[in-house]
């Protein structure tokens, strides 16, 4: 597995980032707001989830390891897919993903 990359943004969009490491670079999908935290041109630090497909192989990229570890939660439940499980874990916590589904009843 990939568990993290360091390397420099090169290139980012509303869904992803292509990140540089010795020469190659890897597409990783962010959620927006770890996309609004990283620069192009900057260096970065992203902990990784690899999602493997038949028809495809997917990293998902998080700022930290407890962002990870709830993605890795989430993303267990059946019905809940990696993109959706990416966003959720945005929130940053249990706690706070609970306020917030909370506040939107």
């Amino acid at each position: 597995m990939i568990h993290y990359l360091r390397g420099k943004v090169e290139f980012k969009d509303d869904r992803m980032a292509t990140i540089e490491v010795g020469g190659l670079g890897y597409k990783v999908f962010c959620s927006p707001s770890t996309l609004g935290s990283l620069t192009e041109g900057k260096e970065i630090k992203l902990y990784t989830y690899l999602h493997l497909r038949e028809e495809a192989a997917e990293l998902y990229g998080f700022l930290t390891p407890k962002e990870l570890e709830m993605f890795e939660v989430l993303n267990d439940i059946s019905g809940i897919g990696p993109k959706t499980a990416m966003m959720l874990a945005s929130f940053g916590s249990l706690q706070r993903l609970k306020e917030v589904i909370e506040k939107e009843k």
